[in-house]
């Protein structure tokens, strides 16, 4: 059987180490039909909470990602590690998740319950304090909305950490 994977991948640079350590990852996968976006290539604009006018900014490639979400088995998010966090760009489109929890459409809660999520971090250190707070703020997103978080993965230049 084929699984459905979802790849996004959060880095601003084309030549990534976050890039090349995702499509590694993703070669991993066997019988799979796997697509990839990244953040940096997409038009989502800055997420501005604007709930009480029920404005929010969407966009046709944020759409894309959703629906991309309602088909996939497994989403995989990939960022590189800045300052203990995730990039802006993947914290933008995570906060994008706010206006998706009450939309029409694409009710996030409803077409992400029960699936699976792979976190993937990329950074330089190999203390073991630089992630706990990234893969803490990631996987309770990723479980608020009702998904699973089934692997959570540290990668550096010389090595590979599962966080779960």
């Amino acid at each position: 059987m084929e699984i459905k994977i979802l790849a996004i991948e959060a880095s601003t640079r084309e030549n990534s180490a976050t890039n090349l350590k995702l499509d590694r990852h993703l070669s991993t996968f066997k019988n799979a039909e796997i697509k990839k976006f990244r953040l940096s290539e997409l038009n989502l604009p800055l997420f501005i909470d604007d709930r009480e006018k029920r404005n929010w900014a969407t966009s046709d490639h944020l759409e894309t990602l959703l629906e991309e979400m309602t088909k996939a088995d497994l989403i995989i998010l990939a960022s590189p590690l800045y300052w203990y966090s995730v990039s802006h760009l993947m914290k933008n489109f995570l906060d994008h998740w706010t206006y998706y929890l009450r939309h029409p459409k694409y009710p996030l809660k409803e077409i992400i319950k029960g699936k699976h999520f792979e976190l993937i971090v990329v950074g330089h250190g190999e203390e073991s304090n630089l992630t706990q707070a990234v893969f803490q703020t990631l996987k309770q997103s990723v479980e608020y909305i009702g998904a699973i978080t089934r692997a959570a993965h540290y990668f550096t230049e010389h090595s590979v950490r599962d966080e779960l």
